[in-house]
């Protein structure tokens, strides 16, 4: 059975808070704000959002299956954004997505985590971005990764199995062609061999045949006597 991936077992077990935030005004550059302005930066009241809350305002995915959108053999060429982008996933206008929070987060760090939150649901505010509509923006994504993840491995495993059945046929055609091969070097060792021992035969015949034409000859040779000379492979 499937278990589910990190970023799914912690919305399940957590309650999401999203709320109304004031102090974003004092952030002047919502890239790179001061420590003291992200200290400014207060939740004023929350509500509790939780995972069902989420799945249920999640857009529904442009696909269900990406078998009929990929080309044979392309998928191990697909990107997670070219994946994101068949899924019809799109960046809201105001900019943020779930990987934007990130990189925030990375940037601002140093202030310390709480300051660095405080600064970015201060700069979400700014640009009207709310954690719960980021929230659904990520369980989107990982839908969209999950669906591509069950096509990857069918498709994958599907081929195995074609090329598994493919090899072997190939293997029986390459041990018939190996008998084949046996066959006829089989062929030439015994035609040369035979050749040898016909030679020998007519050498002997010749030897023969000019005993009694010297019978019947004075000082002449009637038959020519050949030589056997092994051939060599």
């Amino acid at each position: 059975m499937k278990k589910d991936n990190p970023f799914i077992t912690l919305l399940k077990k957590a309650h999401i808070i999203a709320g109304e935030i004031e102090g974003e005004e004092n952030i002047k550059n919502t890239a790179a704000p001061s420590k003291q302005e992200a200290k400014k930066v207060k939740v004023t009241s929350t509500r509790v959002v939780t995972f069902d809350d989420l799945k249920k305002q999640s857009k529904k995915l442009k696909v269900d299956s990406f078998e009929e959108l990929v080309p044979e053999g392309d998928e191990t060429t697909y990107r997670f954004e070219t994946i994101f982008e068949k899924a019809n996933i799109q960046t809201p206008r105001h900019g943020w997505n779930v990987f934007k929070v990130v990189d925030y987060m990375d940037t601002n760090l140093a202030m310390g985590e709480n300051n660095a939150k405080m600064a970015l649901l201060g700069a979400m505010k700014v640009d009207k971005a709310k954690p719960e509509e980021l929230l659904v923006n990520a369980f989107n994504h990982d839908q969209a990764m999950d669906k591509f993840e069950l096509f990857l491995s069918s498709r994958i495993t599907k081929r195995a199995e074609r090329l598994t059945a493919e090899n072997a046929e190939l293997e029986k055609k390459v041990k018939e062609l190996q008998q084949h091969i046996e066959k006829n070097m089989k062929r030439i060792d015994e035609d040369q061999k035979y050749f040898e021992t016909w030679k020998r035969e007519k050498v002997a015949l010749e030897e023969r045949m000019a005993r009694a034409t010297s019978y019947l000859t004075i000082n002449q040779q009637a038959v020519s006597i050949g030589s056997v000379t092994e051939n060599k492979q």
